[in-house]
């Protein structure tokens, strides 16, 4: 995989406060349940950009990506943590 970002599906779950996290990212081949390290927000001050982070884990082979979920397009991506 490339460390750019690339364009993926999530199901993700909004608990109590409405924000939603990540639970399964599906990739071209396959997808992983993950589980939730860290999470940060983030907001650029170009066309008023939002994006939720989030570092998380593979449960079945325990690789570490990032994700940001694109509030304004509501799309996700995803590259390697490194």
């Amino acid at each position: 995989m490339s460390t750019l970002w690339k364009r993926i599906n999530v199901r993700a779950y909004a608990g109590m406060k409405g924000m939603e996290k990540p639970r399964e990212i599906f990739f071209d081949d396959h997808s992983t349940v993950v589980k939730v390290l860290s999470e940060w927000l983030e907001e650029g001050l170009h066309f008023r950009e939002r994006r939720r982070y989030f570092r998380v884990v593979s449960i079945e082979t325990k690789r570490e990506y990032l994700i940001y979920h694109d509030l304004k397009s509501n799309q996700w991506f995803v590259k390697p943590a490194s």
